[in-house]
């Protein structure tokens, strides 16, 4: 893939001398929402928080609300 070789080449470039960087899994993202340790740790409100954020693109580039429209 394009992307990935362009990203792999990015960070090789820019990596300090000493570090290393392995990727264990590429695709897309699992949802926050279906996360069991979320469901188990949130509060209802948080949930709420973060459904709101989630639906409303906070979490997109580029950002489509602030925290203060979603508030």
């Amino acid at each position: 893939n394009g992307t990935v070789s362009v990203i792999h080449e990015e960070v090789s470039e820019n990596l300090r001398e000493g570090l290393s960087l392995t990727v264990e899994r590429l695709g897309t993202p699992p949802c926050l929402l279906e996360d069991d340790r979320v469901q188990q740790t949130l509060t209802p409100e948080q949930k709420a928080a973060l459904e709101a954020a989630i639906e409303r693109g906070y979490y997109e580039e580029p950002r489509q609300q602030s925290v203060t429209e979603i508030a």
